[in-house]
Parts: structure tokens; C-alpha cells; sequence
């Protein structure tokens, strides 16, 4: 919010309130998303949280989140190394209408491309085997950020080594488990 409002007084960029609510919306289910706890028959379980890579990998998250209706999708995905370290995150906006899975597909389709081509071309060529598993949504809220993210922002957002704001607390968050 600091941010457009930065952006209004400064640089005279209009202020879209419906905008801000969404962010400050989609915040706040982020921030429930990484604090979830479920409670089954009065007992409290923790819902899968997310867990760093074996020593020595390196762990992409992807998510893609898709609004009913207006044929656009949000993908995203973060890189973080065997401790647990922010690497790499960069979100898309698309157009058209897909299944959810297709969706999904097509969001880690685009992840592993930019892992070819962009600045972490080296280490993909390090990596000597995928794994593929899928996590619960309170297991990729990072991704998942990224992901609802490039619906509030102009064009696809790209973070070397330093998150976004928007990220930091999330994962902190991961970094707790």
C-alpha cells in the first residue's frame, strides 16, 4: 500500500482502491495460508508445511491461480536452496481458459524454461535428476504469493536473490518449520 502510495504522490500514478483491496485481501490469505492449524475431533494437527530440499538440491516451487471469468492466470514460482534460502521467484500474468491441472502444467512448463534460459542457467545444468511431487497449498504458499501477485502487478515481476516484499514474511514463515 506504501508502495502506490509512494507511487501516486511521486510519479502522479493513479490510485486503483480495488486494487489495493484485492492486495491487502490477498494478503491476509496468504498470511492465514502460512499459519494455518486444522482441528480434527479437538485435537490440533499442523497441515503440511513446507519442508527444504535434501543437502546439496535446490527446491522450485510453482503455483497458478486463475480468476473465474476474466481468462487470466497468475503463475509463479520460487527457487530456494538446501537451507531454506530465497534464490529466485518470478511471476506471469496469462490469457485463457484452462483446466486447473493444464493450468498447473503449464506454469511449471514455464518455470523449467526460465530455469534454461534466465540467470540461473548454470545451475540447471548442475541439476542431475527431477523430482515432481505435489504439496498441499499450506506446503507452497510462497509460490502460491507469486502466483496472486501477478494479477496486481503490470506485466510478470522476476526477484534474483532479494524477495519481494510481499514474500518475506511468508517466507520467514517457511523458515520457522
Amino acid at each position: 500500500m506504501w508502495s502506490s502510495r509512494n507511487e501516486n504522490v511521486w510519479k502522479g500514478v493513479a490510485y486503483n482502491s480495488a486494487m489495493m483491496v484485492q492486495w491487502a485481501l490477498d494478503f491476509l490469505e496468504g498470511w492465514r495460508c502460512a499459519n494455518e492449524v486444522a482441528v480434527v475431533s479437538g485435537v490440533s494437527l499442523n497441515v503440511e508445511q513446507w519442508r527444504k530440499p535434501q543437502a546439496g538440491r535446490i527446491k522450485l516451487n510453482t503455483d497458478a491461480s486463475v480468476r473465474q471469468g476474466k481468462s487470466r492466470m497468475g503463475l509463479g514460482w520460487v527457487l530456494r536452496d538446501d537451507r531454506g534460502r530465497f534464490m529466485a521467484a518470478k511471476n506471469v500474468l496469462a490469457t485463457g481458459n484452462y483446466l486447473v491441472k493444464e493450468v498447473e502444467a503449464l506454469c511449471v512448463w514455464e518455470a523449467l524454461s526460465w530455469l534454461k534460459v534466465e540467470n540461473v542457467k548454470d545451475l540447471a545444468s548442475e541439476i542431475g535428476d527431477v523430482e515432481f511431487n505435489f504439496v498441499k497449498r499450506s506446503a507452497n504458499c510462497a509460490a502460491h504469493y507469486v502466483a496472486r501477485e501477478a494479477f496486481s502487478m503490470s506485466g510478470c515481476g522476476e526477484w534474483l536473490d532479494s524477495p519481494p516484499s510481499f514474500l518475506v514474511n511468508v517466507l520467514h514463515s517457511d523458515s520457522m518449520n
